[in-house]
């Protein structure tokens, strides 16, 4: 959950970039982000804690690209987020964005299951786990 939303502050559309953060470390590493028990404790790792990016770099050969991407998406102060249009411009990003030019969809997909070492499923499905408060 976003800070401003979590603290009840104004907050505009990106809240979707941190959300974007969430699920991208989420889905890479299996963990949230901010693991808290019960709704304080993960309220107060939100408003001062850091991930533990060290799970992503065991995963990645790019791990500091995917650091990047998901630490400014979890950037606290909304306004220093990046938007969406500048997530695709990321290095991350683009070292995959000339990959999947004239596939479709489910090519794509087909793509990104393949040449990942990550097991999308177990990670969905600790997501889900996760997700429960």
């Amino acid at each position: 959950m976003d800070p401003n939303i979590a603290f009840k502050q104004p907050y505009n559309q990106k809240v979707d970039v941190w959300a974007i953060g969430v699920l991208t470390f989420m889905l890479l590493s299996g963990a949230r982000p901010f693991p808290g028990k019960g709704k304080e404790q993960i309220f107060q790792l939100i408003a001062k804690g850091s991930p533990n990016y060290d799970l992503l770099t065991k995963y990645h050969k790019e791990g500091r690209e995917v650091i990047d991407f998901i630490s400014q998406c979890l950037n606290k102060n909304y306004d220093h987020r990046p938007t969406i249009s500048q997530l695709f411009a990321s290095k991350w990003m683009r070292r995959y964005s000339h990959l999947n030019q004239g596939m479709s969809e489910n090519q794509q997909i087909e793509n990104f299951l393949t040449d990942e070492k990550v097991d999308v499923g177990l990670h969905l499905y600790k997501f889900k786990e996760a997700t429960n408060f």
